[in-house]
């Protein structure tokens, strides 16, 4: 039984937040929920961001701006990084 996993580089995430609609999350646990349906928080896809950004970043971010402010910020974040 063979599987394959999918290596989240920079632009993969890139194309996978700016998918992201700010309607879908308002916190932390919604945004990993949002972003990676089946696995959530514990997804390949968040832990791949969290290379970037930490967790405890990440729920700055959501705590001080919003889920817009959030988006943008992660995106820059990522872009720049």
């Amino acid at each position: 039984m063979a599987f394959s996993t999918k290596k989240y580089t920079r632009p993969v995430l890139l194309n996978e937040l700016r998918k992201l609609s700010v309607s879908n999350f308002t916190n932390l646990s919604t945004f990993a929920n949002a972003f990676s349906p089946r696995a959530g928080i514990r997804s390949a896809k968040v832990a791949a961001l969290t290379q970037f950004v930490t967790r405890t970043q990440l729920n700055s971010l959501f705590n001080n701006g919003g889920a817009a402010n959030a988006k943008k910020s992660l995106i820059k974040i990522v872009k720049n990084s």
